[in-house]
């Protein structure tokens, strides 16, 4: 079974921060853990590109992945980096364009409901691998899975 892997970066940071209270994702794990469900063709991950996360992308390579990032705006001491849009566009055109039999989808986030139904209209499964998964995603996903503590750094001992 081929799969293509999408990460939203930011969403999973921000929900592992709140649940595993502050326990960083390790995304070669994650990488493996993915390999398990098929052979993984894609694996993109997504983020805002700021000045020091450089270490991170590349890190991000080394255990697989694609980095997809893009420069992050600042609006009066707020930062927005919503690589959401082109995270969508490159599933759906990756399921138009391939023969891919399960798209693995890394955020919990409700926007994305309605790109799984565009996939699962052209008959590609889509798995949710995510903490706190919007019911809007459990809803039509295939599957979904919260992400085990087993994927953090191992230096986690959060609770």
């Amino acid at each position: 079974m081929k799969v293509s892997v999408y990460v939203d970066i930011s969403n999973l940071f921000f929900a592992l921060k709140s649940t595993y209270d502050g326990g960083k994702l390790n995304y070669k794990k994650l990488y493996g853990y993915c390999s398990e469900l098929g052979e993984v063709v894609v694996a993109r991950a997504y983020g805002g590109y700021f000045k020091g996360n450089k270490k991170f992308i590349d890190a991000l390579t080394h255990a697989g992945f694609e980095p997809r990032f893009q420069p992050c705006k600042v609006y009066k001491e707020r930062v927005k980096c919503n690589v959401d849009p082109e995270l969508s566009m490159d599933i759906i055109e990756h399921v138009n364009s391939t023969d891919t039999d399960m798209i693995i989808l890394c955020s919990a986030d409700g926007d994305f409901r309605r790109t799984i139904e565009y996939c699962q209209s052209k008959r590609v499964r889509v798995t949710v691998i995510a903490r706190q998964i919007s019911k809007a995603l459990l809803n039509v996903a295939d599957h979904c899975v919260e992400i085990p503590r087993s994927l953090l750094y191992e230096d986690d001992k959060s609770k």
